[in-house]
């Protein structure tokens, strides 16, 4: 797998001429040992004085960088053989220890680079020298992860320095310089960039939750292999079908951290969708979940005219509620179209008999019927002497139902508003018949004061 390149500095050198090299305090520079102070002259990191085997050199400073790292450089003159850039990483201000990529003039199709360790001035040539074509404006970058250099020439691995092992130098900055042995500003370097190289992959994309109605948002999660360097990790976010659902073009985990959130924002569908959501980093390692988007819905509501009636309803979609005691209903779940909503219940008639009620973007409400008892649909309870029990008034608060009990010879009533059950003497009815309120006296089956 690719490594992730994060840039965090960058310099194209676009103050005034500075010798030394500063750009606002950013770059630090000495005249020690094989070192003299790099300059700027017309926007180029140069040299104005012969210098012979001395590095004009600039360590950058202004900034943190983890020890797994890159530097970059754009080569802008290379005149001669004897022409050098270089560019540093795990430097050490002052100290000649770090890895460097040398990239020797003139050019054309005999240019050189070496890649180089050095340690207390110790030089080791680790890989080197490979011939390659330069051309000015080329862009070159060494980077470093573990124990692992590898150096590139416009983001193409310079042969034999893909992964180049060495254990040595652990820690450092990013740093360039110029060296030259015969003429003056015959080695120049027009930009600087530096930044972190990740390792690691997006091992997941978690979606809670996974399937959402218009207008209601999912949360995304990426999540890392591995802790994310200094700067962050910028990971990319896509939507297969953006007319279903969409994101964010980047979320940034943060350095130090596995994971990162981000909103997947459902569309205004007319039936159900998925679309692909989809993270990656910029080594090229991608994970993917899907996502589902339900239309929006909504609901019909109100009264049956009478509690517990059953309200039914067909068109767009079909289905049925029960009313509650108060014959209060509610239709949810519903989305665009038309409907007929229609009550019913045992021994009443409603007008109107149904309703046709059409859902544009809005809840509908007050979609009401009137419940009347259809024929002799009350009963009454039976007060009047009798041996099967207690000769008393019955006062009746709820709604009673008689019930039949096999051989016809007694009678139950249920009073919902109180859930009791009372033994009844003998009326053979049909049973379900309700029960009109009211009090019963004794002897008697006709309501009274």
């Amino acid at each position: 797998m690719a490594n992730t390149f994060t840039q965090l500095v960058t310099d194209s050198f676009l103050q005034a001429n500075e010798n030394p090299l500063s750009s606002g305090g950013n770059w630090t520079t000495t005249t020690t040992g094989v070192f003299v102070p790099a300059e700027v002259v017309s926007h180029q990191v140069t040299n104005t004085a012969l210098s012979g085997s001395i590095y004009n050199a600039g360590w950058y400073t202004g900034a943190s960088f983890p020890s797994d790292q890159y530097s970059e450089i754009t080569v802008s003159a290379a005149v001669l053989a004897t022409s050098f850039t270089i560019t540093y990483v795990r430097a050490t201000v002052g100290v000649d220890t770090d890895y460097n990529l040398i990239i020797g003039g003139p050019v054309g199709a005999t240019a050189r680079v070496f890649l180089v360790k050095r340690v207390t001035g110790t030089q080791t040539v680790l890989v080197g020298p490979v011939t390659i074509t330069l051309t000015l404006g080329d862009v070159f970058r060494l980077a470093v992860i573990g124990t692992t250099l590898s150096a590139f020439q416009n983001g193409v691995a310079i042969a034999g320095m893909s992964a180049v092992t060495d254990a040595v130098i652990s820690s450092g900055i990013p740093a360039l310089s110029v060296q030259t042995q015969t003429t003056n500003n015959d080695a120049e370097i027009s930009k600087f960039a530096a930044g972190s190289v990740f390792a690691g992959t997006v091992v997941s994309v978690g979606l809670v939750p996974s399937t959402v109605a218009y207008p209601t948002t999912s949360t995304g999660t990426v999540t890392l292999s591995a802790p994310a360097p200094t700067g962050g990790i910028v990971v990319s976010l896509s939507s297969g079908t953006p007319s279903v659902a969409t994101v964010p073009a980047t979320v940034t985990v943060l350095a130090g951290q596995t994971t990162a959130t981000f909103t997947v924002t459902s569309q205004n569908v007319s039936s159900q969708g998925t679309s692909l959501i989809t993270a990656s980093i910029g080594g090229g390692s991608s994970a993917s979940a899907t996502v589902t988007i339900n239309p929006q819905t909504f609901s019909i509501s109100g009264n049956a005219g009478t509690g517990s009636a059953q309200v039914s309803y067909s068109g767009t979609a079909s289905g049925s509620v029960t009313a509650d005691g108060s014959g209060n209903y509610t239709i949810s779940g519903l989305t665009n179209g038309s409907y007929t909503i229609t009550p019913s219940m045992s021994n009443f008639t409603f007008s109107p008999p149904s309703q046709n009620e059409t859902i544009s973007g809005a809840n509908i409400t007050g979609v009401n019927f009137t419940a009347t008892p259809s024929g002799s649909a009350y009963s009454v309870p039976d007060s009047r002497v009798s041996p099967f029990g207690p000769n008393n008034s019955i006062n009746v608060n709820g709604t009673l139902t008689y019930t039949q009990t096999p051989n016809c010879s007694l009678r139950w009533w249920f009073d919902t508003s109180f859930n009791h059950t009372q033994c009844l003497p003998e009326d053979c009815r049909a049973a379900g018949a309700p029960v009109a309120s009211g009090t019963y006296p004794q002897n008697s089956r006709v309501k009274g004061g």
